[in-house]
Parts: structure tokens; C-alpha cells; sequence
């Protein structure tokens, strides 16, 4: 499709003449706001005639079309025997009664508008930043990728509108109302009804209602006006231009108990952000909780202060962590009985008094849980008749429940192993 040449001029329609290579292109100025228009006649891709059109006035062309510009919207009034194709959206503007005559209304004129870019809570839909803005044309295409924020405690969900195009729209609010005159007194009222761009369209003519229509998207009907002509009522919806953004609030590591209640007075933690991507989060950190420990889905334990693994798929969703109280190991103590370190076998000392360890009335019990090692010092062991303690603090270590730390005694009767001396290499 040919275009306006002309770098301040923005092309926002252009019409075929069936059955030949002619075309007809509107545009309009992009900062002017006299609302002029023009018409430039192309055939075979070459520029034949352009014409320029101020509001109110009508022109006729070499091809014999007549313009008409009508403020804020246009008007074709095409020669006998002529069918125009709508390059834009495709549609044949004809009477659906194959009757040759007709006046044709374009659109509207494309005028200065805003594009917008919204970051929006997506429960409430009230912004969460201020809107990015951009001003164009009416019908001009547009393409957005702005660098996606990083808002604190939300995550984006809109992967797919990144980035996003489409063209300027006037059309955004439904119920709002847009009024297209021709030159002979028609006029029609168009109505938004629908974001899918459902239009209804009330056409009067010189004050005399004929009718009111509803147009989908895209479509067109010819409307007989009762002399002979018709209007070919195309809906002039352009979807709306606005990119809305939506953001949702980040999941929650929640501390619950053993039966999946939260934990009371204990605030849950948000997922951090991830500071370089709106779409994903980071792992919280495990709460340390007094009196209380935090376990996994199997009952092990888990450390407070270290990040809990989440579904980095689902950001927004929370996730529980138990907890159970932290009730401290009971401490136990482990009786001792003396052995003979040489056979291994208990040595009697029932009835023997230890007046000279009152600490100790009986053998001692000794403090802790099985697994732990203790030093035991040789002077805190009793004296047994007959038999030799060790003379250095010995190493041993609590068995399982129900058994006795052993310590070991040597027998009077069985002589000291001499100490032999294992002379160092030479040469």
C-alpha cells in the first residue's frame, strides 16, 4: 500500500477502487490541528494527484470522487459504477442490494492521542506506579517494551504483553459516544458498547431518525436513506491502545503448627523480590521462633535463618512450614560399675563403704546421653580392696540405655607390666 510521502503528514486510510490498480490514501497532518485532510490518488503504486482538504469544504477529484471533511469525521461520495475496498480491515463498501449508488463515511479522522502504560494491582486494578505515556496518531502503530519495574512485594504476571504493539485508539470507555456528520445531513451516533468493539450506531437525516444498528467489530452494513442512496455504516472501532500491566502480591512462607493452623502472633514472610526480574521471587528465610522448631515435609530439621525452597513456578502462592515445640533432651544419668580390665568382669563391691568419697556413696552415676564421651578423673574413683585404679584420667563413653559405663580396675595380685623402653633407629 502507498503511503503519504510526506513526513509530517500520518496515512490512517487508504481505499481500492475494485477491479483496477487505484487506490485512494487519506492522511492527515500529525501536529496540525486545523484538521485538514488529504487525498492522494495512486495508481499503479504512482502518486497521480493529491488534494487538500480543510473542514467544511468539499472537493471534487480528476477521478471524479468527492471529499468531504467534516471536522471529525470524513466523507467519500464515490462516482456511479465505482466499489471501494477498505485496505484496512478488507471490506467491500457496497449496498447489500448490489445498487451501485451510494455515499461512503470512511471513519473517523485520525486525530493527536495518548498511549498509556499501566502498572496496575491486578485484585484492584488501581495503579501501582504512575503511567508511562506517549502521543501519536490516532491508528498509528505503536510498540511497547519498557524496562519492566520491580515493585516491592508484587510479582508481575503479564509474560505475554512483553513487549506489546497495536495501533492509537480513541476507543477506550464503554458508553462513550463519537458522532460522524455528512455533507446532506446524515448523521450517525456511534456508542461503544464492549471492549470486543461492539458498536451501536444511530443514524438520523436531517433530524429524521432512520435507525439504530449494532456492528461487531470490523463490519459494515448499508443503510438506505429513503432517496435512493445509502450510507455503508462501517463500525469504526480500533481496539484500545492502552498496555496494562498487572501485578499480583507475592507468596508467604507461613509458620504453622502440627495441625496446619499459623502460628499465632507470628507474622508470615513475604518472598523477597528478585531485584533484577519482575516474574520471579527469591527464597524466604526460615523464622526462628522460640520455643518452637521448624521441621520438613519428612519431620527433619530445619535450621532458622536459611532460605525454605519454594515453587518458584506459582510466585504467589504461599507455602507452610511446620513447627513443634522444642521440648530440650531429657538428661539422663548412667550408673558406672567398676570391671577388672583384665577379664572384663564386674567386680563385687557390694557392702564396700567409701568414707573417703562422701560425693559418692556407691558407684557414680555420670550425666548425659548415650554417644556422649566423658573424661573421668582417677581421684574422683573410688578405692576397691585388692585392686589398683588407674593413675590417668581415662576416656570413655555413655552406652545405650541400660547399660553401665564400665571403668577399669587393676587387680593387687597381678604384677605391673614392666615398661620397656623401644630404643629410636640408628644409623
Amino acid at each position: 500500500m502507498w503511503v503519504d510521502q510526506n513526513k509530517d503528514h500520518f496515512t490512517f486510510g487508504a481505499m481500492k477502487v475494485k477491479g483496477t490498480n487505484k487506490q485512494i490514501i487519506m492522511s492527515t497532518s500529525r501536529t496540525a490541528k486545523n484538521g485538514t485532510l488529504f487525498f492522494s490518488e495512486v495508481d499503479d503504486g504512482k502518486l497521480v494527484k493529491s488534494y487538500e482538504v480543510q473542514q467544511g469544504q468539499r472537493v471534487k477529484s480528476d477521478w471524479n470522487f468527492e471529499y468531504v471533511n467534516l471536522g471529525d469525521s470524513f466523507q467519500i461520495n464515490a462516482p456511479r459504477n465505482q466499489v471501494l475496498n477498505n485496505l484496512f480491515n478488507n471490506i467491500e463498501v457496497q449496498p447489500d442490494d448490489g445498487s451501485s449508488s451510494f455515499s461512503y463515511v470512511g471513519r473517523l479522522i485520525s486525530k493527536q492521542n495518548k498511549q498509556e502504560i499501566h502498572f496496575v494491582d491486578a485484585k484492584t486494578g488501581k495503579d501501582l506506579l504512575y503511567p508511562i505515556r506517549q502521543e501519536g496518531m490516532d491508528g498509528q502503530i505503536f510498540e511497547v517494551n519498557p524496562k519492566l519495574p520491580v515493585i516491592n512485594g508484587k510479582v508481575l504476571l503479564d509474560r505475554d504483553k512483553a513487549p506489546q504493539s497495536g495501533r492509537l485508539s480513541p476507543f477506550k470507555n464503554i458508553g462513550d459516544i463519537w458522532k460522524i456528520s455528512f455533507g446532506d445531513g446524515t448523521q450517525v451516533t456511534w456508542k461503544l458498547l464492549d471492549h470486543s468493539g461492539r458498536m451501536e450506531g444511530t443514524v438520523t437525516n436531517n433530524g429524521r431518525y432512520i435507525g439504530t444498528y449494532t456492528l461487531e467489530a470490523n463490519t459494515n452494513k448499508a443503510i438506505p436513506k429513503g432517496d435512493g442512496r445509502y450510507i455503508n455504516l462501517i463500525n469504526p472501532f480500533i481496539p484500545s491502545s492502552d498496555v496494562i500491566y498487572r501485578y499480583d502480591d507475592v507468596g508467604r512462607l507461613i509458620p504453622v503448627d502440627k495441625n496446619g493452623k499459623p502460628m499465632p502472633g507470628v507474622d508470615p514472610v513475604p518472598y523477597p523480590n528478585d531485584p533484577d526480574n519482575p516474574f520471579t521471587v527469591g527464597e524466604p528465610t526460615i523464622l526462628n521462633i522460640p520455643g518452637f522448631k521448624p521441621i520438613d515435609k519428612d519431620g527433619k530439621p530445619l535450621t532458622p535463618g536459611t532460605p525454605y525452597p519454594i515453587d518458584k513456578n506459582n510466585p504467589g502462592v504461599d507455602t507452610e512450614v511446620t513447627y513443634i515445640p522444642d521440648v530440650p533432651d531429657k538428661q539422663t544419668e548412667t550408673p558406672s560399675t567398676p570391671v577388672d580390665k583384665e577379664t572384663g568382669k564386674e567386680i563385687s563391691h557390694t557392702g564396700i563403704e567409701f568414707p573417703k568419697f562422701p560425693k559418692f556413696p556407691k558407684f557414680p552415676k555420670f550425666p548425659g546421653k548415650p554417644g556422649d564421651k566423658l573424661t573421668i578423673d582417677p581421684k574422683e574413683m573410688p578405692e576397691i580392696p585388692g585392686y589398683n585404679k588407674t593413675s590417668k584420667p581415662i576416656e570413655v563413653t555413655i552406652p545405650e540405655a541400660g547399660k553401665s559405663i564400665e571403668i577399669p580396675y587393676t587387680s593387687k595380685d597381678k604384677k605391673p607390666e614392666p615398661e620397656v623402653e623401644i630404643p629410636g633407629k640408628t644409623g
